[in-house]
Parts: C-alpha cells; structure tokens; sequence
C-alpha cells in the first residue's frame, strides 16, 4: 500500500502544508448516501471541530470528495475565526496521498476507513465521533461500521486528556 501511494504522491502537491498543531477532520458523504440528514452531519462535525479547537489545536478540514457542496463554509461561519482551514487533494485522490505533506497533528473522522490506513502507515493519533452518529435502523452495515470504528479509536474528546500515547488507536506521532 506505501508502494502504491508513494507512487501517487509524487503528481501531488499540497500548496499550503497544515498549520502547526492542526488536527486533520475528515468529512464524510453521509447526508448523500441518505445516512442522515445534511443538518445532522453539520453538527456532529461541528461538535468535533469544536472539541478539537477547544483541546488548542487549529481544524484542517477535507471535505468528503463525493459532496458537490460539502461543509467547510458551514464551519467556518459557525468556528472563531481562523480556528479552521481547508485542504483540497486533486483529483479526487484519497487524502492518504498527501497525509504526509500535511502532517497534521492527529486526524479525525466518524466512520473513514481513512482512519484505519493513515493509522497503519503513519501511527500517530487517530480519533473519531463514531459514537455520536446515529443512522437509521435500515442501515445496519454503517451501524456496525461506526460500532467497530468507536471501539477501535478514541474518541475526539480525548485530544484534550494529556497523554494519548497509552490509548487504543493513538500510537503518537
């Protein structure tokens, strides 16, 4: 897999590299798959950007490459300004491709299978709001997902609980 996206790597570029101490929050496409509603992913995301700016870290924020419209201007309004920026990978390319060049503090998700790779080719602290998402009763496969994702990392709220280096899913940077 580092094969692949070393190859990768090499046709991207990240103009701006992510702010010192920022937190990479990954967004998803839940409200497009009829997950849950578009107003509901907003604040769960919001909650989690929050949590990461209250914990002193600056939100790097990737919108899910399958939103036409995705959240970032959302949580700009509603953050303090500045404590959010946004990055771009072209192409639609996974952003495991250019985690490397942002190298960002730690990352955050809900149910991003992106957590389980950038876990395993970087370490480095990897957290979720897995716990917080609620889809209907219908979905079972993404309830299981957020199941197995909640147990495998912890939760964003433990960025701001001193030394993660001990905690499931957080092997330090």
């Amino acid at each position: 897999m580092r094969r692949v996206l070393d190859g990768f790597r090499s046709h991207v570029s990240v103009v701006d590299p992510a702010p010192a101490g920022a937190v990479l929050v990954l967004g998803q496409a839940f409200a497009k798959f009829d997950l849950m509603r578009g107003v509901d992913a907003l604040e769960v995301y919001r909650e989690a950007c929050a949590t990461v700016t209250a914990a002193g870290h600056p939100v790097l924020w990737k919108d899910h490459p399958r939103l036409d419209d995705g959240f970032y201007g959302a949580l700009e309004r509603s953050l303090p300004a500045g404590a959010i920026s946004r990055v771009e990978v072209p192409g639609a390319l996974p952003i495991e491709v250019a985690i490397d060049q942002l190298d960002p503090f730690a990352v955050v998700s809900g149910t991003s299978t992106s957590l389980f790779t950038i876990s395993a080719l970087r370490g480095g602290q990897v957290f979720t709001f897995a716990g917080r998402l609620r889809f209907p009763i219908h979905r079972r496969d993404h309830r299981a997902m957020a199941r197995l994702v909640a147990r495998t990392f912890p939760d964003v709220t433990e960025l701001a609980a001193g030394d993660l280096s001990s905690r499931a899913g957080a092997s330090g940077s």
